[in-house]
């Protein structure tokens, strides 16, 4: 699919055409040569389009030419879908895919590739394991003193509580220690001038 742009984030639809003509595998041709943004005017198509031919002539008259053409590789005319193909066509009995497009009741896109769906696919699947992970961790407890811990969220609460509780006592501790170290120092200071005047 070399050479081709990128546009599948835009889309063709034409209701005037849609009311005055019915969309058929006689039509499909017509229809989608009005999409300026999908239709190559340099196809081989496009002369026989303007001599009004019909899509089965054109299948004739085409596969003696050499260019790129347009076929219809697939349709469901009830449900108002049909699978367009772009090819190059390089002789009467060689054909290569450069894009694909279809019609889905009477709007024109085109396919994505393999390359893009996988893409796509690929970074929903990274975005649902970052999240997942990311829930996990919030059931997850890491503590040098109790090695790894799986708990649940109402455990975990408790456990964040308890180690609260025990940061606060151990400032308590901190904090009673520094008061005492303070009368310490308070009574070796009262004690020194002593010590000296004698």
């Amino acid at each position: 699919m070399a050479g081709e742009g990128d546009k599948t984030d835009l889309c063709f639809r034409d209701p005037v055409w849609l009311e005055r003509n019915p969309l058929n595998e006689e039509t499909w041709i017509y229809y989608f040569s009005g999409s300026q943004d999908f239709y190559d005017p340099n196809c081989i198509q496009n002369q026989f389009l303007k001599e009004m031919k019909s899509v089965s002539d054109m299948a004739t008259l085409c596969s003696d030419k050499v260019g790129i053409q347009y076929v219809l590789i697939g349709h469901d005319a009830e449900r108002g879908i049909f699978v367009i193909e772009k090819q190059q066509r390089s002789s009467s009995k060689s054909t290569s895919p450069l894009s694909h497009f279809y019609i889905l009741q009477g709007t024109i896109y085109q396919s994505p590739t393999l390359l893009a769906l996988l893409n796509s696919r690929l970074k929903k699947a990274v975005h649902h394991v970052t999240q997942s992970v990311g829930k996990l961790s919030e059931y997850h407890s890491f503590n040098p003193s109790r090695n790894d811990l799986w708990v649940t969220l109402q455990h975990r609460e408790e456990l964040i509580e308890r180690e609260w509780l025990e940061h606060s006592q151990a400032d308590d501790r901190h904090i009673s220690l520094a008061a005492s170290l303070a009368k310490v120092e308070g009574s070796i200071r009262t004690v020194e001038p002593t010590l000296f005047s004698s």
